[in-house]
């Protein structure tokens, strides 16, 4: 097992990564750079990145686009508003990227997701559990 590794394991980076986790999470509506979370955890942002798809296997961009899939997936079922105005929430500007990456999340456009959840429990408070 070599150095880096093992310093990787330790309770105290495993708690800044959590961190820094946690931060993106409740911040993943706002424009994230690994600076922002870098600072707000403390150390450097080239060992945060590194450190950070070590254990959670995934890069800033693809943890704040999987939380705004989720918020707009809860908009489009509990809510009546239009997908253009679930895309802005969520913070897309561009509805047609929108879609398209809607679309690569969970395997169909937020109308079709809609109707799918809306359809699936009609009256239920939780149609889409996430």
């Amino acid at each position: 097992m070599d150095r880096n590794h093992r310093f990787c394991n330790s309770t105290h980076v495993r708690r800044e990564v959590y961190e820094a986790h946690t931060y993106i999470i409740n911040h993943f509506l706002e424009e994230l750079t690994w600076d922002d979370v870098a600072d707000h955890v403390g150390l450097s942002k080239n060992y945060l990145r590194t450190l950070y798809s070590e254990v959670y296997r995934y890069s800033l961009n693809q943890t704040v686009r999987g939380c705004r899939m989720k918020y707009a997936a809860r908009l489009l079922v509990d809510t009546t508003r239009s997908v253009r105005d679930i895309s802005l929430e969520s913070g897309y500007q561009d509805l047609a990227y929108f879609c398209r990456r809607f679309r690569e999340w969970s395997g169909i456009t937020p109308t079709e997701f809609r109707k799918k959840y809306t359809d699936l429990n009609s009256g239920s408070q939780n149609a889409y559990k996430n």
